[in-house]
C-alpha cells in the first residue's frame, strides 16, 4: 500500500511538473512576444533616433542652428520621433530663418516647474527671462477674462478636491515653453514640442 502511495505521489509530481512547465512556457512566450512588439513597433523609432543633445539646452541650440541654416531634416533630428512628421509638414511651408527671427527665440534661460501630470523623463524650459515672465503675469492680472477663468478654475479645483494652483502657476501654462523628453536608448534629450 505504501508503494502505491509513493507511486501516486511520483505520478502527481510528474504531471504537476509538466503543468508548471506548460504555464512557464506560456508565460515566457507571452512575455517574449510583448518584448518583440515593444522593440519592433513601440520603441523602434526611439532606438533608431539619431540626434538630440546631451542636455536640453544642447538639443535646443542644435535645433535652432539647423533652422537658421534652413536645414529642416537636421532640425527634425532634435525632435521627438512621434512629432517629426507633424513638424515637417509645418516647417516645409515657412521660411525657417524668418520664423526664428519673428518668434524671438533665444537661448533657453530657465527651467520651469513641471506641470501637473508631466512624466519624470520630461522637463520644461522657457526662453523668457524672469523679468519677461513677471511682465506677462502682470498683463494677465489686468485681463478680466483671465481673472474670471482663474476664479472658475479655483472653484472647480475645490469641488473636485484637486490641488490648488497659484495664479502664477495657472498662467504659467501660457508662458512660451519647450518640453524636452529623455530618450533612454540614445541617452539624449529631444524636443517634444518645438515651440509653444
Amino acid at each position: 500500500m505504501k508503494q502505491f502511495f509513493i507511486f501516486l505521489l511520483f505520478i502527481f509530481i510528474f504531471f504537476f511538473s509538466i503543468f508548471l512547465g506548460f504555464i512557464f512556457r506560456i508565460t515566457w512566450f507571452v512575455t517574449y512576444q510583448k518584448y518583440l512588439l515593444e522593440r519592433d513597433f513601440i520603441y523602434k523609432p526611439l532606438i533608431e533616433a539619431k540626434g538630440g543633445g546631451n542636455t536640453p539646452q544642447e538639443a535646443w541650440l542644435g535645433y535652432l542652428t539647423a533652422l537658421e541654416k534652413g536645414d529642416i531634416e537636421e532640425a527634425l533630428e532634435y525632435v521627438w520621433p512621434e512629432e517629426r512628421e507633424r513638424f515637417k509638414e509645418i516647417l516645409k511651408d515657412i521660411d525657417t530663418k524668418e520664423f526664428i527671427k519673428s518668434q524671438g527665440y533665444k537661448k533657453l534661460l530657465k527651467q520651469l516647474k513641471k506641470r501637473v501630470g508631466m512624466p519624470e523623463d520630461e522637463v520644461l524650459y522657457t526662453y523668457l527671462t524672469d523679468e519677461e515672465i513677471k511682465e506677462r503675469i502682470r498683463e494677465y492680472q489686468k485681463n478680466p477674462d483671465i481673472m474670471w477663468a482663474y476664479q472658475q478654475f479655483l472653484e472647480a479645483s475645490k469641488n473636485l478636491n484637486m490641488p490648488i494652483e497659484s495664479f502664477e502657476e495657472y498662467v504659467g501654462h501660457s508662458i512660451p515653453s519647450v518640453i524636452f523628453k529623455f530618450n533612454p536608448f540614445s541617452k539624449k534629450w529631444l524636443i517634444k514640442n518645438p515651440w509653444f
